[in-house]
């Protein structure tokens, strides 16, 4: 019993303490394990935080910002590449960590389509980002720039362009035409013209030596004439002549094919009449019928002849209207007659 009692006390006292220490200093009782994860930055870009510690079993992400105009090459943790990403989260840290990340200029690519009949120098190119690019369109010998395309937009056809202040990807190309040959220039012609001489009768005085028919002089007067004569084409006449004399000897042999078949019929009517009939050998006082044979060749000429002289009569026609349609379009040189 007395021992029982003295261990009751025992307990509440060492309650009561335990409790008090509890409250006053709490974090002396229940601390946890911290972790550091440090962000190493390179240039051209910020890791944030810069680093942070972690309690073990906690969370936290870090944010990758490249500067402008560059992009993330690589994302580096604890010595390991990572996939590239703009963020990276470490979840459930258990121990401390490292994050690293590398930055690069962007790059851009100008692309050129080439065509026949000319060139664009150079060809594709990769620009960094905020550079320029000149490009020289060149086209062949004998032709010239039809049409200048960039981004897939129509502009002024220039021997030469450039992409400034590069930002993006581009596109360049050209076309050639072939170039027209210059025409030389033809001087007009001008027509001659003929100023008319003056009105005024021209006179002269015969001589005063008297004549038996004529014995008083009298004034010739000479009155030139106002008419201009009209130039005619030298090439034109010539080419008039020319055809004339085709169409005549063509006439010519046409009418020797006409007489030659008259010739013929003339000779075959002859020899018929004078064609005697044939005896009988046997029997010499019996003449034999003549054959139709010369009837027959009597008859095709005859057609023959009457053909050739239609076709005759109906060229003779045509001939003569083209003829006489040629007369009245034909000029002719006028001759100054001067009147005494």
């Amino acid at each position: 019993m007395k021992a029982t009692a003295l261990i009751a006390p025992i307990v509440i006292v060492v309650l009561l303490i335990l409790t008090f220490s509890q409250i006053v200093c709490p974090a002396r009782v229940f601390a946890a394990n911290q972790f550091t994860i440090t962000a190493i930055e390179s240039a051209n870009g910020t890791i944030s935080p810069n680093s942070a510690t972690v309690n073990q079993g906690g969370s936290k992400s870090f944010n990758i910002n490249p500067a402008v105009g560059y992009s993330i090459a690589s994302l580096i943790v604890d010595g390991s590449y990572l996939t590239v990403a703009s963020s990276y989260t470490f979840s459930n840290v258990q121990a401390d960590h490292i994050i690293t990340a590398t930055f690069a200029i962007m790059n851009f690519t100008l692309t050129v389509t080439q065509n026949v009949n000319g060139d664009i120098s150079p060809g594709t190119t990769n620009v960094n980002y905020g550079a320029s690019q000149t490009f020289s369109i060149t086209p062949n010998a004998g032709y010239s720039i039809a049409s200048l395309t960039v981004d897939g937009s129509s502009i002024q056809s220039l021997s030469s362009y450039t992409f400034n202040n590069v930002k993006d990807s581009h596109s360049i190309s050209a076309t050639f035409t072939l170039t027209s040959p210059s025409t030389p220039t033809i001087a007009p012609t001008t027509t001659p013209t003929t100023t008319p001489g003056p009105t005024t009768p021209l006179t002269s005085t015969v001589s005063t030596k008297p004549y038996a028919n004529n014995p008083t002089p009298t004034a010739i007067s000479i009155v030139p004439s106002t008419s201009i004569p009209t130039p005619t084409s030298t090439s034109t006449s010539t080419k008039t002549a020319l055809s004339e004399s085709t169409n005549f000897g063509f006439l010519n042999w046409l009418l020797l094919l006409l007489v030659i078949p008259f010739g013929a019929l003339a000779f075959g009517i002859v020899a018929l009449k004078r064609r005697k009939k044939k005896q009988d050998p046997k029997n010499p006082a019996i003449k034999l019928p003549n054959s139709n044979k010369p009837k027959i060749l009597k008859r095709v000429l005859i057609t023959y002849l009457t053909r050739l002289k239609k076709a005759l009569i109906t060229y003779l026609i045509r001939y003569w209207r083209r003829r006489n349609t040629k007369l009245k379009t034909m000029t002719f040189p006028i001759t100054r007659k001067v009147n005494c």
